[in-house]
């Protein structure tokens, strides 16, 4: 009971964290995200289908829900200061780039180019 509520407080704490950074960043210069340039890159993306605010969110979502596993799995293990490190920030790579591919594919068919759908 006490890991679910951690996982709630920790996943709560870093969306709100990532949504006033985000909403702060759509408020000035809707060009110089770099999170919505590196999808269109890497995703194959129609600029004109994108919805930079949903875009947004669902970034501090995945984002959230990356930081508050890895706190979870690190406390769940107990180990001493040293031999957590490695583990967490191989966990952290391993969601990082499962989470991305798997909403990459979502967003390649939900706003993708559709002159060129092989690249993925």
């Amino acid at each position: 009971m006490f890991y679910i509520l951690f996982f709630s407080i920790v996943f709560f704490v870093v969306y709100i964290a990532f949504s006033l950074v985000y909403e702060d960043a759509l408020r000035k210069d809707k060009k110089t995200i770099k999170e919505i340039a590196v999808a269109k890159k890497i995703f194959d993306l129609d600029e004109k289908k994108i919805d930079n605010k949903r875009f947004l969110k669902e970034i501090a979502f995945i984002n959230s829900f990356i930081i508050a596993i890895t706190v979870i799995v690190v406390d769940l293990i107990g180990l001493n200061s040293f031999l957590w490190l490695p583990i967490a920030f191989g966990l952290i790579l391993v969601l990082i780039f499962s989470c991305y591919f798997i909403y990459g594919k979502i967003l390649h068919r939900k706003w993708g180019n559709d002159k060129d759908d092989k690249k993925l």
